[in-house]
Parts: structure tokens; C-alpha cells; sequence
């Protein structure tokens, strides 16, 4: 079953929202009393919705329609000239509705003084138009630029919630009953500090499909390459897959892709007979991965090269024992 329930599940509207009930409550009171911010800073951990809260809320104040006028663009290569062209489309009436929303997601990526030019953007705000500045690292941001929106911390979820959040989606897919021990599968999200609603989404995905609990639990917001497929294609030798998959990952995918391949491998060893060939193959692709955890002291550059050519290591190393084993 090949489905992506942290999108199905994303919520559009305020009431959707799964957690922060008190931040909630008090966007909706404020919105109804007819006080619309000019700027919103959405601080929190990743996937605990700030961008969809940024959505849910202009879709709001504009009411339904058919399409809103919202603009998100790219933090990673945001310059501060892109950024003033911005800024003067702001002053535009909105295409649709009566409101049009920006939202900058990991704002702290920002350079010092794309950061500073955001200020300028409510200096003299436009009535018609709300900034959304998102951030997952808050300490980072510029602290005048803090202090002009109004702040809304987002929190990750308690057990209780998480509980009741997996037992959602088994009842949005129809049909699906758990396939392994659900309360092991809960255990490994606490123990791997997995409280975000949209991490928490993105690993019953994997788990409602067969993946054991602690590998299912293994999700992070770090990179959109699909750790998860690399590690499955290393222990399968299949190199030209492993290099497809990591042609467009970013360095600060390495520690994510690291940790993956090595829990793929425990996963397959604890199903193995002590001092089998297989095994000794998932001991020895272990102890590759576990070397580069030593390496954390170095730049993203070199761990992400170490990563890299420990993938090669394995994969071709695993290739070569499917191959002599026929």
C-alpha cells in the first residue's frame, strides 16, 4: 500500500489541528475578534505544523474559496533582492480574498541580512497581506524580528495524544489493522523522542506496513531523500540505487542515512541464526556505519563523504555475498 497519510492528514483548517489545543484556541478567539497580525512567527520542533498553521490561517480570514493567494518560497537561496521583490508584491491586493499570506519556512537559514530586510516588511505593513516567519531553531533568528509578530510556539505531542493520533490514522485507512505489536511500535516513538504530529504520521506509515516498530520509528524532518530506501537498496548491494538515491541529498542528511542503514541491519540480524553468513554481513555493515558516529567533531562535508563511501563499502560488499551465495 503505497500511500503519504502525512499529506492525506495534514490539517487545512483550524479546527483539524491535532495538539496545541491552547495555541489554537487562541489564534481562533483573536481572529474572531478581528484581530488579524500583519506578521506570525511559527517557532517549534519539526513537523508540529507550523507552515500548515500558517495556511489553515489565511484560509481562515479569507473564508472559502476555490484558490488563495499564498506564496512560499525557496528559504534555501532566498537573496535579499528576491526577498524586496517580495516585499513590493506585498503592497499588491491580493489576487483572491481579501488576504494574501507569505510564509518563509526555516527562516533561520537566512542570511543576517535577508533576516534584517524582513523587518522592513512590517514597518509599514500592508493590511491586506500577513507574513508567516517559520523556524524549527528559533535561537537563530534576528531578535527585533522576534519581537515585531506575533509569537506562536507550536509543542510536540504527550503520549496520550500519540496514542490517539496512530489510532486516527488506522481508522482513516479503512480496513488496515496493525501489523506488529502496536505497543512496541509506541515505545519506540518515545524512546526515539518522536512527539511531532507530522513524524509521528510519517512512521505509521512505514509501521502499518510491516516495518518493524524500532526501524518504523526512525523518521526524521532532516532531508526529504528517503533514507529509509537507501538502506533497504545497501542491503540489497544495489549501488547504482544507492547513488540515485543520494545524488540530491543534502549534507545534513548524513547522521539520518547513517542511522537508518545501521537499524535496517540490526533489524535483519536479530531475525538470523548466531554465526551465520548473513549475520556476520549485518555485524560488519554495523560496525561500518557505527564508525562514523566518532566522526560528529568533523564538518557536514567530511561526515557526508565518510557516509557516502561507507555506502559503497557495504553495497558493493553485499553485492559480492549475494553473488557468491547464488
Amino acid at each position: 500500500m503505497e500511500r503519504n497519510l502525512s499529506v492525506e492528514l495534514r490539517p487545512q483548517k483550524l479546527d483539524e489541528f491535532f495538539g496545541n489545543e491552547e495555541l489554537i484556541a487562541s489564534i481562533k478567539e483573536g481572529l474572531k475578534q478581528g484581530r488579524v497580525d500583519s506578521m506570525y512567527i511559527m517557532v517549534g520542533p519539526p513537523g508540529t505544523g507550523k507552515t500548515s498553521l500558517a495556511r489553515a490561517i489565511i484560509k481562515h480570514v479569507n473564508g472559502p474559496l476555490d484558490y488563495y493567494d499564498i506564496t512560499e518560497p525557496d528559504t534555501s537561496d532566498l537573496d535579499a533582492n528576491e526577498l524586496r521583490v517580495m516585499i513590493s508584491r506585498a503592497n499588491i491586493s491580493p489576487q483572491w480574498g481579501k488576504y494574501k499570506g507569505f510564509i518563509v519556512d526555516e527562516a533561520q537559514k537566512l542570511r543576517t541580512d535577508v533576516q534584517s530586510l524582513l523587518l522592513k516588511a512590517t514597518e509599514e505593513p500592508c493590511p491586506s497581506t500577513i507574513w508567516f516567519i517559520c523556524s524549527s531553531e528559533p535561537g537563530k533568528l534576528n531578535p527585533a524580528l522576534m519581537r515585531r509578530g506575533s509569537l506562536c510556539v507550536m509543542k510536540g505531542l504527550d503520549r496520550k495524544q500519540t496514542k490517539a493520533l496512530v489510532e486516527k490514522v488506522y481508522k482513516h485507512v479503512a480496513g488496515v489493522k496493525p501489523g506488529g505489536d502496536l505497543g512496541a511500535f509506541l515505545e519506540a516513538l518515545s524512546l526515539n523522542e518522536i512527539t511531532s504530529p507530522g513524524l509521528i504520521l510519517r512512521a505509521t506509515e512505514k509501521f502499518i506496513t510491516g516495518v518493524e516498530p524500532g526501524l518504523a520509528a526512525q523518521v526524521s524532518e532532516t532531508s526529504t531523500v528517503d533514507s529509509f530506501a537507501i538502506a533497504k537498496a545497501t542491503a540489497a548491494g544495489n549501488w547504482e540505487e544507492v547513488q540515485k538515491l543520494i545524488k540530491d541529498a543534502p549534507l545534513s542528511a548524513a547522521k539520518d542515512i547513517r542511522g537508518r542503514v545501521a537499524g535496517f541491519f540490526r533489524s535483519i540480524l536479530v531475525k538470523e541464526k548466531a554465526g551465520s553468513k548473513r549475520a556476520e554481513r549485518c555485524v560488519w555493515a554495523i560496525e561500518q556505519m557505527a564508525e562514523l558516529a566518532n566522526q560528529n567533531q568533523f564538518e557536514d562535508g567530511l561526515i557526508w563523504s565518510a557516509t557516502v563511501a561507507a555506502l559503497y563499502k557495504i553495497s558493493v560488499g553485499q553485492k559480492e555475498y549475494i553473488a557468491k551465495k547464488g
